[in-house]
């Protein structure tokens, strides 16, 4: 105790951090420490002196703690908010006389500055509300991609879904055309789900690009016994057979050889099938639902796809845009794919706000697919909870659909090698524009002027 004898009681509220205000038992303020000024954001000398009802009334403070603590004559808490805008605390102690304990001589006014933390606070109950909205949105997302919904947020997706459910309830031939990755796919089921008269049958899907054509006759029409060496003995129903009153999904058309064309067009026509190998015609009820990322009227026109065959598929034709094209739908099918991913991983990966922008902004060469791809490499690779746009690298989730990687030089190639190195340089250069989406912005990427990216796409060799 020795060594606090010198120790001057007013240099130590000076010295601390909270602000401190003494009052007389008439509330008017004797006292107030330089903490209280950088507290409240006012000027001490404005309230020294005063009466702290004064105080209040002249909108220093929206409350008076010294009222309080004359009404209770105990220490009490309340919060307060100053002319400056602080949220603040304030705690008031009694200080009762010698000669009378229940006679208050002084208040000593305690005040602290919550500010930040009601700040923070109101931060936390933003962040909730959002989040609560953002898992409403979410389950609704749910609801809409359950079979039989898609995903629609942007004016253009519910078009395309709005057509499509009125042409489900007839059974006209449908021509889905759109990008890879849009989901054609996901559309020709949603079509099937909300026909009537064929949601309870099935629905087959054949992708004609993937069989080879001397097996997608037999694959699509069946065969019968002794077809062809190896077929089997009691011949085998084919696909369209299968979708007897349901659906055949005839994806990738565009891919359909024309040596069979032909059959497919007279079997669309009258609606009955002849096996490979055999004489008898069957009539089946059959639904088609065809898809193409290509474009058949350039084929009808190079000759390599029947102009009749077209005519009869693309009675009801449905383009789905791109999704560089509909950017509304980009954050709810983002939302959709994370809780598919972190579902199916066990896993609690969160979206955060940078990575929607980094998102959006995206041309989504890809499409739904490359979206997808990404959400699920991000959650997978991600070594936090929290997914950032730091984590958003184009080059490695960027799909099948982006543009092809540049190609190498061939050793056997005799053409000059400047000549061959230019053909490489025009393929980066095509990739740069589709990944930027302007010249300006590939030249950038590319390190390179403006001027010499045209120059080079233009003559396609170095210069």
């Amino acid at each position: 105790m020795e060594t606090l004898k010198g120790l001057n009681a007013w240099d130590v509220l000076n010295n601390i951090n909270d602000g401190v205000v003494i009052v007389d038992s008439g509330g008017k303020t004797l006292w107030v420490n330089t903490a209280w000024d950088r507290i409240t954001g006012l000027n001490r000398l404005d309230v020294l002196g005063k009466r702290m009802a004064d105080v209040v009334g002249e909108g220093f403070y929206d409350r008076s703690v010294t009222e309080a603590v004359l009404q209770s004559r105990s220490i009490t808490t309340i919060p307060q908010s100053s002319k400056t805008g602080k949220s603040l605390v304030s705690t008031g102690i009694p200080v009762f006389t010698g000669e009378d304990p229940r006679e208050i001589q002084y208040i000593v006014i305690c005040m602290r500055d919550i500010t930040e933390l009601k700040d923070a606070e109101h931060r936390l109950k933003l962040a909730s509300e959002q989040n609560e909205q953002f898992l409403r949105q979410l389950e609704e997302f749910r609801k809409q991609s359950a079979p039989g919904h898609i995903v629609a947020e942007s004016k253009a997706m519910r078009d395309v879904l709005e057509l499509a459910g009125r042409i489900a309830r007839v059974d006209s031939t449908v021509l889905i055309t759109g990008e890879s990755g849009v989901g054609k796919g996901l559309l020709a089921r949603y079509i099937h789900d909300c026909s009537p008269g064929r949601r309870g049958g099935p629905f087959v899907p054949i992708n004609c690009g993937a069989i080879p054509a001397p097996l997608l006759e037999s694959e699509l029409f069946g065969y019968e016994t002794g077809a062809f060496t190896g077929a089997k003995r009691g011949g085998k129903a084919g696909l369209y057979e299968t979708a007897h009153q349901g659906t055949l999904f005839l994806d990738e058309i565009g891919e359909f050889p024309l040596e069979l064309q032909p059959k497919l067009l007279h079997v669309l026509q009258d609606g009955a099938v002849t096996r490979v190998g055999g004489t008898a015609a069957h009539r089946y009820d059959v639904r088609i639902v065809a898809a193409t990322n290509r474009d058949l009227e350039a084929l009808v026109a190079a000759g390599r796809f029947r102009a009749d065959l077209y005519y009869r598929l693309a009675v009801v034709p449905i383009q789905i845009p791109g999704l560089r094209r509909r950017q509304e739908d980009i954050i709810p099918l983002a939302a959709f794919y994370l809780d598919r991913y972190n579902r199916r991983y066990g896993l609690r990966r969160q979206l955060t706000a940078p990575l929607l922008d980094r998102m959006t902004a995206y041309p989504w060469p890809g499409n739904v697919r490359e979206l997808s791809n990404a959400i699920e490499r991000m959650v997978v690779t991600a070594e936090t909870d929290f997914l950032t746009a730091g984590q958003f690298d184009f080059k490695l989730h960027a799909g099948d659909d982006a543009a092809p990687a540049a190609s190498v030089p061939n050793p056997g190639d005799e053409r000059p090698l400047r000549v061959r190195l230019a053909e490489v340089e025009a393929e980066i250069i095509a990739r740069a524009i589709r990944d930027h989406g302007t010249q300006a912005k590939a030249a950038q990427a590319l390190g390179i002027s403006l001027s010499t990216l045209i120059r080079r796409q233009r003559h396609g060799r170095p210069v």
